[in-house]
């Protein structure tokens, strides 16, 4: 079942266990957070950054200027996602060495074209047992409903 986010104007299948963490805290307007115990799930709505190349590198690099430690990548795989705002899907992993829950297992981008023109970061944190196959799952069933959300 696909979970509403952003209002309604979004939806995407998260897993089952996660509880919205803007139901316990405050949550800026162009973030989602949703938790458990020992994961979680942050969707951040980003201006689109100028690397044409791959664009999560950016990122990336801003998350290790803002967390001060350098993220090591495992592995990183182009999906194909069927929604017509997507130009662009990338997941990219990182070891499974021992977790903490601000660090992240998987980050995945999808780069929206016209006219949201947005970057969807989409980071999955703590435990997983395999955060390629939940971050792929979240990112193909991603469906942009109301594109009045970016204007």
């Amino acid at each position: 079942m696909s979970t509403p986010l952003y209002g309604g104007a979004i939806t995407a299948k998260l897993p089952a266990h996660l509880l919205d963490a803007s139901n316990a805290r405050p949550v800026p307007d162009s973030q989602e957070v949703w938790v458990s115990d020992h994961n979680g799930v942050i969707i951040d709505l980003l201006e689109c950054v100028n690397d044409d190349d791959n664009p999560i590198n950016t990122h990336i690099e801003e998350m290790e200027r803002l967390g001060g430690s350098k993220l090591i990548t495992d592995s990183e795989k182009i999906i194909t996602v069927n929604e017509p705002l997507v130009q662009l899907a990338v997941i990219r992993t990182f070891p499974n060495v021992e977790r903490q829950f601000h660090l992240p297992s998987a980050v995945g981008l999808l780069r929206l074209k016209s006219p949201a023109d947005v970057d969807v970061l989409i980071t999955l944190t703590g435990v997983w047992d395999n955060p390629t196959m939940e971050l792929e799952s979240i990112l193909q069933s991603f469906h942009v409903k109301d594109q009045s959300l970016f204007v």
